[in-house]
């Protein structure tokens, strides 16, 4: 019972169907009235009949789709993913990744994902209007010159 339990196991994640599972061990098992082809019988009338129930019972709501393109959950409108938010500041992923690192714009992870609120953005681009944000080098001048302003009180 072990052993055909582990093959199922293996079958169906390996992309194979319950009843070619069902099939499979038939054959190997060759007693087709043995009390585990019975259990396991009356195992897949009672995943059926519970799966049937579920798309009876279930809302017309949760068939929307709630994915992107790409196949990610959707969020919500005041945030978006790492290429959306570099769209909206005209830049690009990698140049937003540097800004995140350098702890220049505010994020949250969601999964691996980095997701960044629109105000958050609109909050990096006031209090970085006017300085040089193009390369690395620059990013930093900007960053030391900020400190020096705010230390001298210009």
């Amino acid at each position: 019972m072990v052993v055909e339990k582990m093959i199922i196991d293996w079958l169906r994640r390996n992309g194979y169907s319950r009843e070619d599972c069902n099939e499979l061990l038939d054959a190997l098992t060759k007693e087709n009235n043995s009390p585990a082809r019975k259990k396991r019988e009356a195992e897949d009338e009672m995943l059926k009949k519970r799966d049937l129930e579920k798309e009876v019972t279930k809302p017309e709501e949760n068939k929307e789709d709630n994915t992107d393109t790409v196949g990610r959950e959707t969020l919500l409108p005041d945030y978006m993913y790492a290429e959306e938010a570099a769209e909206y500041l005209h830049s690009n992923e990698r140049k937003l990744a540097l800004l995140r690192k350098m702890g220049l714009v505010k994020y949250n992870k969601l999964g691996k994902a980095f997701i960044y609120r629109k105000d958050w953005l609109d909050q990096f681009m006031e209090d970085w209007e006017g300085y040089d944000m193009s390369n690395p080098e620059q990013i930093r001048a900007s960053i030391q010159f900020k400190a020096w302003k705010k230390k001298h009180k210009m």
